[in-house]
């Protein structure tokens, strides 16, 4: 399969001498879903970021679609959907108003841009908050409206900072079957994720960071042999044995 991302050695660090990550290594595959996991301030989002070129690496390289940083240029930004936990909406626009401004920065006509909207609204129901500004809007409403923003220009690598936080049981099954679904027309994911339920359901690989490092790189469908031989039987009680025994057999 084509690899569509990927990190060499990758190495980053915010103050000389103080490195949040070191010797990063993995690769996404087409249409596949990858999660990242690890403890609060692993160095995930900071993944994301250098994932989508908003951070360049200190040591190593980050190839996409097998070209590296040198050869970065706008079609190569436009395939990518970026969704960053803090949730960046234009706060004093309608959703229809925000989804049809980024629609435009993205070079996409008036009549592509409000077919989209009308598909992407009703994936979580958000024809429900027509004319509400989003500054009004409830946390796992703003985390819909920022989920389909990603998806107004259809990207081939989607980059998602915890999709899950915020949403109600209704919208979280609606993102499992949009993420299978994304996965079935080619579309590659690298999703970072504390609610380990949904990933181990719809990820294909599981990421796991602890202390800068890359400590797990296992396909989901692989996990079961590796919880037998830590004695443990879910995913939350095997990163908890991981990060506290600095160990992996694999």
């Amino acid at each position: 399969m084509n690899s569509i991302l990927r990190f060499e050695k990758v190495s980053f660090a915010y103050r000389k001498n103080d490195p949040v990550l070191e010797d990063i290594s993995f690769a996404l595959t087409e249409g596949t879903a990858t999660a990242l996991t690890g403890i609060n301030g692993a160095g995930k989002s900071t993944i994301t970021w250098l994932a989508s070129r908003i951070l360049g690496p200190r040591k190593g390289q980050i190839e996409w679609w097998g070209r590296p940083a040198a050869a970065w240029d706008e079609n190569m930004k436009r395939r990518i959907g970026l969704l960053a936990a803090s949730d960046p909406l234009f706060e004093f626009l309608t959703i229809d108003d925000h989804l049809h401004y980024v629609g435009k920065l993205y070079g996409l006509d008036t009549g592509t841009i409000l077919n989209r909207i009308a598909n992407l609204k009703s994936i979580f129901g958000l024809d429900e908050f027509d004319g509400r500004l989003i500054n009004t809007l409830s946390t796992g409403n703003r985390r819909k409206t920022g989920i389909v923003t990603t998806l107004i220009h259809r990207p081939s690598l989607l980059i998602w900072d915890e999709p899950f936080n915020g949403l109600d049981p209704i919208a979280t099954v609606r993102l499992k079957e949009l993420i299978k679904r994304l996965k079935t027309e080619g579309t590659t994911l690298l999703i970072t994720s504390q609610v380990l339920e949904p990933i181990e359901q719809v990820c294909d690989k599981i990421l796991l960071l602890d202390r800068k490092r890359l400590v797990l790189d296992e396909p989901i469908s692989g996990l079961e042999g590796i919880k037998e031989r830590y004695g443990v039987s879910n995913l939350e009680s095997l990163i908890y044995k991981i990060g506290t025994d600095k160990t992996l057999s694999a």
